[in-house]
């Protein structure tokens, strides 16, 4: 849960989502957020069904490969690894934007000093290499507390909003949030692909299939509740966020143009210091987004390594924790590269006029179009595996669910294309470009590299222990 929680990170969600659905939905915010949540959960129930049934360090490399076939297994993890690089990538620039926040409101001024952006980002993933090497219990703990405190301030802050009235204009007006009269369905679907990935990498912790103690039972339990538990957040903490604004004409307004709606509220209604630490947590909960994306990487690097696709050296784990030390800091490293070189060169430029979030919009649009493709995998391969394990009207009914949830993950990606200027060169068009790679990889394929992962999917490698067994050879006790 502390790893699905990280990746989620619901605090930048919390501090930074509610600025781009306004404008859709008005105060009605926290429905989109509802509905988002109604096709998350759809998702999360296509990976509950494979991951009951197969436990495994590639995440969705496994799951869908098990359940269809090796090929179409080596596709979705590339996928889902071009999506958690990415992912990690841009965590690295919205850690930076939110540090250099935190400079400005410590300073007070109103032109303070402010670092270049990729100081930061590098900073993050410089941090995130020492925890590295820390074992994937002490990982788990340091991501779930970080998380953790973040939450326990933003509902301190909800609290306080709802026992302060409200604002002065409208009060606690909580049924203008619920109320989607007058609210057009495309605009309810714009605002809901927004919410939608504000969910994005809650089945990280899929990754720890190999590593977590009853894995069929528990890695389910950890993605669904996560996404649950996330849902009710987002819900309840928004429908404060919007009241604390006011939801007349002038509080939407002042949602659209906050910079940090969780900070900003912060200053008025409990004042700058906790304002201070909002922005902190919030900071934090990028760096956890980006150590947790990293370590889920590359744990699917080290099981596709594992099984031959990518160079052996990948395969290693650490002797002493068990855990793949080497693949892990490869997905550090290139973040760190990708960062430097969008400093460099602007390439991530997408006009924003701060540079530290056009990076994090570049990467992360990325990053989202390659994990909906494997999304879609996912649910292709539950839809298969639910015919397998249920009786005829259970199956049917799951096929319902799954497909409709499919449906939703079609209706996003083409949103995030269609909202790029150019579907050419936009960076959700690099993701799908990345996903194209990927399927070439996997038909391309030799036969004898396809039966090697058939072989290796049906063996079903788990660990009934907390960490990875350490073998003599450094790999998984498994290759042992």
């Amino acid at each position: 849960m502390g790893l699905s929680l990280a990746s989620v990170g619901p605090m930048m969600a919390l501090s930074a989502n509610a600025q781009a659905m306004v404008g859709y939905v008005g105060a009605a915010v926290p429905m989109a957020f509802a509905c988002a949540a109604g096709g998350v959960l759809l998702i999360a129930l296509g990976f509950a069904i494979l991951s009951r049934r197969t436990a495994h360090m590639g995440s969705v490399y496994g799951l869908v490969g098990k359940a269809i076939g090796p090929r179409s297994g080596m596709f979705s993890g590339i996928a889902i690894l071009g999506a958690y690089i990415s992912l990690a990538t841009c965590c690295g620039g919205i850690f930076a934007a939110t540090f250099n926040s935190l400079l400005q409101q410590i300073q007070g001024s109103d032109r303070p000093f402010q670092l270049p952006w990729i100081i930061p980002a590098l900073v993050c993933d410089a941090v995130a290499a020492t925890l590295v090497f820390a074992g994937t219990s002490t990982v788990a703990r340091v991501l779930l507390i970080s998380e953790l405190v973040g939450v326990a301030l933003a509902l301190v802050l909800t609290v306080s909003i709802f026992a302060s009235g409200g604002s002065t204009s409208t009060g606690l007006d909580v049924s203008s949030t619920l109320d989607l009269g007058g609210v057009a369905s495309s605009a309810l679907l714009a605002a809901g692909v927004i919410g939608f990935l504000a969910w994005a990498g809650f089945e990280a912790g899929a990754a720890l299939g190999e590593e977590t103690a009853n894995p069929k039972r528990n890695i389910p339990l950890a993605l669904v509740g996560v996404v649950a538990l996330v849902g009710l957040l987002y819900f309840v903490v928004m429908i404060a966020q919007v009241c604390g604004f006011g939801t007349d004409a002038s509080g939407l307004k002042a949602i659209e143009s906050s910079g940090s709606t969780l900070g900003d509220l912060g200053t008025h209604y409990l004042g700058r210091g906790f304002s201070i630490a909002i922005v902190v947590t919030v900071c934090v909960s990028a760096f956890a987004g980006n150590l947790a994306l990293a370590s889920a990487a590359g744990r699917i690097i080290f099981a596709l390594a594992r099984d031959g696709v990518g160079p052996r050296v990948l395969a290693k784990t650490n002797v002493r924790m068990g855990t793949p030390v080497t693949a892990i800091m490869t997905v550090v490293v290139l973040c760190a590269v990708f960062n430097t070189a969008g400093f460099a060169t602007g390439f991530t430029n997408v006009g924003t006029g701060n540079d530290a979030i056009d990076a994090y919009i570049f990467f992360a649009s990325i990053g989202s179009v390659a994990l909906l493709v494997s999304y879609l995998t996912v649910q292709v391969a539950a839809i298969r595996q639910s015919f397998v394990e249920f009786r005829t009207a259970p199956a049917v009914g799951m096929f319902g669910l799954l497909t409709l949830g499919g449906v939703g993950v079609v209706l996003v990606l083409l949103a995030n294309l269609r909202a790029q200027e150019s579907i050419w060169t936009g960076p959700a068009t690099w993701g799908l470009l990345w996903c194209g790679v990927g399927l070439a990889l996997a038909v391309l394929s030799d036969r004898t590299k396809a039966q090697r992962i058939q072989r290796s999917l049906q063996s079903d490698p788990e660990s009934v222990v907390g960490e990875v067994l350490p073998a003599e050879a450094g790999v998984l006790a498994k290759d042992k």
